[in-house]
C-alpha cells in the first residue's frame, strides 16, 4: 500500500501523506482528494464487494427464454429451489410465444415445448457454422414433449 501511495504522489507531483518515524497523517492536498475522491471510492469498493464471489459461490445472471405454457410445468416448480440454492444469481425469464434465437437474442437458455424433437439426438453439441457458437438441447426421454436448449 505504501508503495502504492508513493507511486500515485510521483503521478500527481504532490504529498499525499506526511511521514514521520511515529506517525502518517495526510496533509492538505492528502484530505482534499479523500475528500473529493473518498465517497466514489467507498461506491467502488462497495460495488466490487457485491459483485465478487466467495470461494464456491456462484454468481451472475442467467436470462430464459420461456413459451408461457411452460411456466407452470418448468419455472414454477424449479425457479424457487434455485434462488433459494444460488441467492447471487440474478434469473431473468422472458415470457414469450414465439421461437426465439436464444443465441442471437442473448439468452442463457430457452425452453421449446414441441411434439417433434429437434434436428439433433437427444442430447447433442451443435456449431452453427454462422455464429462459432455452441448449443446444448436434452430431454428427459427418448420421445420427449419438450427440450431445454442452452447456448
Amino acid at each position: 500500500m505504501s508503495q502504492a501511495v508513493r507511486q500515485l504522489e510521483e503521478q500527481l507531483r504532490v504529498v499525499l501523506l506526511a511521514r514521520t518515524t511515529r506517525s502518517v497523517s495526510l496533509t492538505d492536498a492528502g484530505r482534499r482528494l479523500v475528500d473529493g475522491a473518498g465517497p466514489s471510492l467507498g461506491q467502488v469498493v462497495a460495488a466490487l464487494a457485491e459483485v465478487s464471489a466467495q470461494p464456491g459461490e456462484t454468481v451472475g445472471r442467467v436470462r430464459l427464454s420461456v413459451p408461457r405454457a411452460a411456466v407452470p410445468f418448468v419455472i414454477d416448480p424449479v425457479l424457487p429451489k434455485f434462488r433459494e440454492r444460488h441467492p447471487r444469481i440474478e434469473v431473468e425469464v422472458v415470457i414469450e410465444d414465439r421461437f426465439v434465437d436464444i443465441v442471437a437474442e442473448g439468452y442463457d437458455a430457452g425452453v421449446r415445448l414441441s411434439e417433434a424433437p429437434p434436428r439433433f439426438p437427444v442430447s447433442s453439441s451443435t456449431s452453427p457454422a454462422s455464429h462459432g457458437d455452441r448449443r446444448r438441447c436434452v430431454s428427459s426421454s427418448r420421445r420427449p414433449k419438450s427440450w431445454l436448449c442452452a447456448a
